[in-house]
């Protein structure tokens, strides 16, 4: 209900084709609005919580579904009464799925006994409990985890998804003896393992509360009965090793006796063998020192071992193979050029999933490094332990996601780092532990994201890392509420951008005593696109019974439609992996504000495709003149360019730099600011492949680029030394170029050069090799301008195209490469096979079969 009306909400599917899709709201059988197109919500000022409403869909105006008929809630919230195991208990991590298989998520609640202990902290705690739910309160099971399962943040990371794709969600967490599954049966029946099938049901806790000693399992449970299906060994135990039970080893191996590194869990949920088949689930124990990644996956009647992940060491890590063979690989860097080289330490209390590198299967960021989908190391940065990471698309300008993580260790800090590499894009320094830190989309007229940290207040742009405000912003959850399509905060309240600060805009805790959980970290028991329109909801717990969930839902105005937030993969595995020690917030893997455009009905952007082909062309154009810019005055990677309105929508832009030139920061000179770039190898005599700045342009599919002129300033910074080579398509136009010195007057050069573009259907370059140039020395650029004509090829179909980059993935691709399409949830696929919505070669198109 909203204080004006009541307010009904309802779901655009990742599914829908969202050009065609319309809606009509019925109240009491009677239709009351229709042809909705632009949002999927409705305020009725004239109903009451006895209106009965239904959703109508249509599809080109032709019905194709009427919803079940709803009624309001009686309150701002929803209540859902649970039935608690005991007066010591509140709820804690919740996660969705749908169990039973009817096209509505249950809720899994952890129970947290109020003598829960951190792992540093001593003492013995009750056992800790897993109920499942339907929304109408009626409890579906109850799990027992024993008290050989302590309580606290680190020790119980509970999946629930559909692992074996019978369209039903499981359960899958650890276990030891003393489990007792929603049916009261030990755990241990359900192995296929003789040694686990025989194990005494002791309780190993010692005097100090610690669980140091005994079996350790992992369990996977049916979602809707609860009962237990495989148990197998966890792995590895306590030892490093792959079964059977382990004793605490000697300090030397985890780096304390009494399990504080070694009983650090994690888990997610990952497609790392791509879309179309069985998710995995992804285990982890240790950060700190030692790190393994478990790959588990599950067949409807068998847990077994895909591959496992051993950072043992900050040089060296293995990967154990589904039959037992274990390569093992020694690396010697990381990009930040400290640390460890492996995820030796260099772990989170938390992680993330993504396809990072666009090849349709997922990776695991494990906070300051990240794994392939194979289990092998993709990077590490080397900046060490955090308590908070987040992973999407925060500069939209740039391919790919970006990570933003705060960290613990010295000399502490932040940074922000391309996910599919782990090059470093801005880092800094604090004073001490970097304990929090938070990243989004929260200022509209900021393009790109955000990101703020406890040791450094300043709200700073992802973009170009300039600072916003250093008034300080919070560092908890970020959440879609207000209707807007930037973030909102949730720090117990809900705040929003003012312009100059945040604001309080909704105060869950008014409502019968609402809490967080997880104590000092304040965070909702979960935070997900639940039901209704694309908000998200809150769901924490009434403090006034610690028996009642109470979730939010936003009845703000909003005058967006946007696909339900599960529908897109980054966000779905982010909602599955929150429940993980210190929670985090999930994210979009695309940049919302680029992308909702295309989510409205019936606008004039459409791209049409005859049955006869599957791939969409780009709009017809008559030969247009504009320029491309990069006026390089920023002195850092990932410069962007600004394309004239005439080729913005039809070409796409990157610089590339060899790994024997360095960016330098920016020189300011009278009238100009230039960007550095230094050298790696001191008076290297010759230009080579490793000294190559490099300016890439690519005509999108159906277009050719005939670049005719190009334009650039140069400066030598304290050097007689130093020369530039200019080439263009691979054609050497300049030698030998020797730019003024930035002690003369005028303090730099400009060049102007007709040129000739071969093949320009195809990616065009130019190319600067700087050489023969002191290691000290640096040469400086600023205004690359190329002056060209942009034309339609012959078999060019005449379609029009939503220009807007998504951000979901920005292809840099050229015409060798091939048609590289995406879904909206960004899993990459060979060509549509259906209408809808896609990613084609970074650009959003709508395809109709």
């Amino acid at each position: 209900m909203n204080a004006t009306g009541e307010f009904v909400s309802w779901r655009l599917l990742g599914t829908d084709n969202a050009k065609t899709t319309t809606f009509d709201v019925l109240r009491d059988g009677q239709t009351i609005a229709s042809n909705l197109k632009n949002v999927t919500s409705y305020l009725d000022t004239n109903g009451n919580t006895s209106s009965k409403y239904q959703i109508v869909t249509r599809v080109n105006g032709v019905k194709t579904e009427t919803s079940a008929v709803v009624t309001p809630w009686s309150d701002k919230y929803l209540k859902v009464k649970l039935s608690s195991p005991g007066s010591q208990y509140t709820p804690n991590d919740c996660s969705v799925g749908d169990v039973d298989g009817d096209g509505e998520y249950e809720i899994i609640v952890k129970w947290n006994p109020e003598n829960a202990k951190d792992n540093s902290q001593s003492g013995k705690t009750d056992a800790v409990f897993l109920d499942c739910y339907k929304f109408s309160g009626q409890r579906l099971w109850r799990i027992d985890l024993g008290y050989n399962i302590r309580a606290g943040a680190h020790y119980t990371q509970h999946l629930v998804y559909d692992f074996d794709g019978d369209g039903k969600a499981e359960v899958i967490c650890k276990t030891a003896p003393l489990t007792k599954d929603g049916k009261g049966q030990y755990v241990t029946a359900a192995a296929t393992d003789s040694n686990i099938k025989n194990a005494s049901q002791t309780n190993y806790r010692n005097s100090s509360g610690y669980i140091l000693s005994g079996p350790e399992f992992l369990t996977v449970f049916n979602g809707q009965t609860g009962s237990a299906i495989h148990t197998v060994w966890y792995n590895p135990n306590r030892a490093g090793g792959a079964s059977g039970a382990a004793s605490m080893p000697s300090k030397s191996f985890w780096g304390d006796t009494y399990g504080n590194r070694c009983d650090r869990y994690l888990s997610a949920v990952a497609y790392l063998n791509g879309a179309g088949n069985r998710p995995s689930a992804i285990l982890c124990r240790g950060y700190y020192t030692r790190a393994y990644v478990w790959a588990v996956d599950f067949d409807g009647k068998k847990l077994s071992t895909r591959w496992l992940h051993a950072s043992t060491s900050s040089t060296s890590a293995s990967v154990t193979d589904a039959n037992g063979n274990t390569t093992t690989k020694s690396y010697g860097s990381s990009t930040a050029n400290r640390g460890s080289h492996t995820l030796y330490g260099n772990g989170n209390h938390n992680l993330s999933i993504a396809d990072v590198d666009g090849d349709g299967c997922d990776e695991i960021i494990y906070g300051s490094g990240a794994l392939d989908n194979n289990g092998y190391l993709l990077y590490a940065t080397g900046y060490g332990h955090g308590d908070a990471i987040h992973v999407g698309d925060f500069n939209p300008d740039r391919a790919g996601l970006e990570v933003f993580q705060v960290h613990e260790e010295s000399p502490y800090g932040w940074d922000l780092h391309d996910a599919k590499t782990g090059q470093i894009l801005y880092s800094a320094t604090t004073s001490g532990d970097n304990g929090r830190g938070m990243a989004g989309c929260f200022v509209a007229n900021k393009r790109g994201g955000q990101f703020s940290s406890y040791g450094d207040r300043s709200l700073r742009s992802a973009v170009d890392n300039s600072i916003i405000t250093t008034n300080g912003t919070s560092c908890n959850f970020r959440i879609y509420w207000d209707g807007s399509l930037q973030d909102n905060w949730f720090d117990t309240n809900v705040s929003k951008w003012n312009g100059s600060s945040a604001t309080t805009i909704f105060s869950p805790g008014n409502y019968s005593n609402s809490k967080t959980c997880n104590t000092t970290k304040a965070t909702p028991c979960l935070q997900a696109d639940i039901f209704g329109d694309w908000r998200e909801e809150i769901v924490e717990y009434s403090g006034d019974d610690n028996t009642t969930l109470t979730i939010f839902t936003s009845t703000e105005a909003t005058n967006y439609r946007v696909p339900c937030l599960m529908h897109d993969h980054t966000y779905r595995m982010a909602v599955a992996w929150q429940q993980s020690a210190y929670n985090q917030p999930p994210h979009l893997g695309y940049y919302l504000p680029d992308a909702a455009a295309g989510f409205i009905a019936n606008s004039s952007i459409t791209v049409q495709d005859d049955a006869s082909s599957s791939s969409a062309t780009m709009p017809a154009v008559v030969p247009q003149n504009g320029v491309i810019l990069w006026p390089f005055e920023q002195g850092v990677a990932h410069q962007l360019a600004v394309v004239g309105d005439d080729l913005k929508n039809y070409v796409t832009t990157d610089v590339t730099i060899g790994s024997g030139l360095t960016y330098g920061g920016v020189k300011e000179l009278n009238d100009l600011t230039e960007t550095r770039i230094g050298v790696t190898v001191d008076n290297n005599p010759a230009p080579d492949d490793n000294n190559k700045l490099s300016f890439n342009i690519v005509p999108l599919s159906g277009y050719s680029l005939n670049i005719t002129r190009i334009d650039f300033t140069a400066t030598r910074i304290g050097t007689d030394g130093g020369n530039i080579d200019v080439s263009w398509c691979g054609n050497k136009i300049a030698s030998g170029l020797r730019p003024a010195r930035n002690a003369q007057n005028p303090e730099y050069t400009t060049y102007c050069y007709n040129v000739t573009t071969t093949n320009p259907e195809k990616g065009h370059k130019l190319t600067f090799n700087v050489y023969n140039l002191g290691i000290t020395k640096q040469m400086a650029f600023a205004n690359i301008k190329l002056y060209g004509t942009i034309s339609q090829t012959a078999n060019a179909k005449s379609n029009t195209i939503d220009n807007a980059v998504t951000g979901i993935v920005d292809v840099q691709s050229d015409a060798s490469v091939e048609e590289k399409w995406y879904t909206l949830s960004g899993v990459r696929i060979k060509a549509p096979t259906q209408s809808g919505i896609y990613i084609l070669n970074g650009k959003k198109v709508s395809i109709k079969k």
